[in-house]
């Protein structure tokens, strides 16, 4: 199966200008033991069957995999090599640092098409990460088909057919996909279905909640009520849809940022008892359930955290932990405490998450890389990198990143920044020009604009307008120093552009993100003077309109054109796209009143 793929690999570099001459040299494949270092890993085991070896010399080409899966990785390598302008002689002996390296895709949040995830699954492999986890479900949607909720489903949501496609293809790739399906929290969806208060969560509180933790309806969290035998029934098949689809030797059940309120159907089913214990129950519940879905149960681990009790409570063996901390200064602290209690660690650093938009930062990097040191240093099962609310970013603004979180899994402990961009210019953009790509990479990760600050600058009514108008006056030397640096930034990224040959659409996305940061600048900046000035007034509006354009035909290229979610059913404090078009409509009234 590996030669069939290697040989379909060589021949689209064939098309694109390698030749094979008849003076052309043999290279043999072989599945025979690499032998590596002896590490302190427990799972030194599984790390070495991931090991290769390649020996190229001047009449012949050997490749050795440790197994099926290292001979993968080593044909990845392979082709690498053959992207640049000779072979080197010499031998290549190359094993990860960590068991499994994983990235976390958000459907729930907002599902993606398929034409994405088989683009996805292939970038994955050929950059050696074998693990997606999908986050399925969350307060906006079902992204695992399930007839039985229709009030719940994404109107794409995951087929049995399709996971059954993706899952073929990701195999091909040595990739795991593992489900998550919430199990306690971030179930605000069943408000949609009639008899939401056989599912959900009581609270005390009468009054509607909008936060993470709440929901439209007062008396109710956006929790599953563990004493409710409708949220059972409802976990039971969709586990079991998880379990038939994926076939996963785990299922993620969340379990993530619980409000822990009283409720008087638990009361009345449990008696009192305090929020650990009410957590404790609630988790063996679940936990049954998984089991008997043949599988292990994974999770989130903040409730463990801020609740050592539920931690010291649940079993190890058939329990893994998924640390999360999104901080670029993350300490190694919580990690010790998962395993002084035996149990297994994934570290969990996030490429996009809040309060990040439009493109990854050097935060989100920093985390990457720092969290990916603590899981190597204290030898974890595997790191997960997460990605999350879709909405709030460009898709194709991320491979870069997905790359680099790639990377530093695999091989952190030797990362040399330099060798990462030369190798990632050429082998994705087919562009030699690796090394200016990393400078202007780092200059454009340094711009610090996060969602707070986009908002603010994003103004769509009188309100938001007089806000940015205070913002701008106490923040014009600093906007026009980033907007200086993004129109530089900009200038040459179109430069190297000209040398890209390969991914066009790609590299194109992070001159889009640059674009729509220094807009946002622009428009903060414009907000004192719009009322007195409608060429620039109708100057922001023509260039929003641009972007516009720009951010939809990336979410038609990704996601589907027909989705309700693009219009802002959900998430329209993160919505990238929603809140330019909220700014054009607002644009198009202040028009009107000036001519008037």
């Amino acid at each position: 199966l590996f030669g069939f793929y290697f040989r379909g690999s060589l021949a689209a570099l064939f098309n694109v200008g390698v030749t094979m001459g008849g003076e052309g040299v043999p290279v043999s494949l072989q599945i025979v033991p690499v032998e590596i270092p002896e590490g302190t890993s427990p799972y030194f085991d599984r790390i070495q069957s991931q090991a290769y070896r390649i020996e190229i010399n001047p009449d012949q080409v050997s490749i050795t995999g440790h197994s099926y899966e290292g001979m993968y990785y080593a044909t990845r390598t392979f082709e690498q090599l053959l992207d640049g302008p000779s072979l080197p002689v010499g031998t290549i002996v190359d094993w990860p640092d960590l068991p499994i390296r994983m990235i976390m895709v958000d459907p729930a949040r907002q599902n993606e098409n398929m034409d994405y995830y088989r683009r996805l699954i292939e970038f994955a492999g050929r950059h050696k990460i074998n693990a997606i986890l999908c986050h399925l479900t969350d307060d906006q949607t079902s992204a695992l088909y399930h007839e039985e909720y229709p009030e719940l489903m994404h109107h794409r949501a995951w087929t049995p057919e399709e996971i059954a496609e993706l899952k073929a293809l990701a195999r091909k790739h040595h990739i795991q996909l593992i489900p998550e399906v919430e199990s306690l929290g971030h179930s605000r969806m069943f408000e949609r279905r009639p008899n939401f208060e056989d599912y959900l969560h009581q609270t005390t509180d009468d009054s509607p909640d909008e936060s993470w933790m709440g929901t439209d309806i007062p008396g109710y969290t956006n929790v599953l009520c563990p004493a409710s035998p409708q949220a059972h029934v409802y976990l039971d098949r969709m586990f079991e849809r998880a379990e038939n689809t994926f076939g996963h030797q785990w299922i993620h059940v969340g379990f993530d940022e619980v409000d822990m309120t009283q409720c008087e159907r638990c009361i009345a089913a449990f008696g009192e008892q305090t929020s650990e214990e009410w957590m404790i129950t609630a988790f063996e519940t679940v936990s049954e359930r998984v089991q008997n879905n043949n599988a292990k149960t994974a999770l989130w681990g903040d409730m463990l955290l801020s609740h050592p009790a539920v931690a010291d409570a649940i079993p190890t063996d058939s329990t893994i932990i998924f640390d999360w901390h999104y901080r670029p200064d993350v300490s190694d602290e919580s990690v010790h405490f998962f395993l002084e209690r035996g149990f297994e660690v994934i570290a969990s650093p996030a490429l996009a998450c809040a309060p990040h938009m439009v493109i990854p930062n050097r935060r989100n990097y920093d985390n990457i890389a720092r969290f990916t040191e603590i899981a190597r240093d204290n030898d974890l099962l595997g790191v997960n990198t997460t990605i999350w609310v879709p909405v709030r970013y460009l898709t194709d603004g991320l491979w870069t990143g997905i790359a680099f979180a790639a990377d530093h899994a695999w091989a952190g402990s030797n990362f040399d920044e330099e060798a990462f961009f030369a190798a990632f210019s050429r082998d994705f953009f087919g562009s030699a020009e690796g090394e200016a790509h990393r400078a202007v990479w780092n200059r454009l990760v340094d711009i610090l604009w996060h969602r707070p600050d986009i908002y603010t600058a994003s103004w769509i009514d009188s309100e938001t307008l007089e806000a940015a108008r205070t913002a701008a006056k106490t923040r014009e030397a600093e906007l026009r120093e980033m907007i200086t640096e993004l129109e530089e930034i900009r200038a040459e990224l179109d430069r190297i552009g000209e040398s890209v040959t390969a991914n066009h659409t790609e590299w194109k996305a992070l001159g889009h993100g640059a674009a729509i940061l220094q807009y946002t600048m622009e428009h903060l900046l414009a907000a004192p003077h719009i009322d007195t000035d409608a060429a620039l007034l109708a100057d922001l509006n023509a260039r929003c309109v641009r972007l516009i354009e720009v951010i939809e035909a990336d979410w038609d290229r990704n996601r589907y054109a027909d989705d309700p979610g693009k219009e802002g059913r959900f998430l329209q404090n993160q919505h990238l796209l929603f809140r330019f078009r909220q700014m054009d409509v607002y644009h198009k009234e202040l028009l009107a009143k000036a001519k008037e």
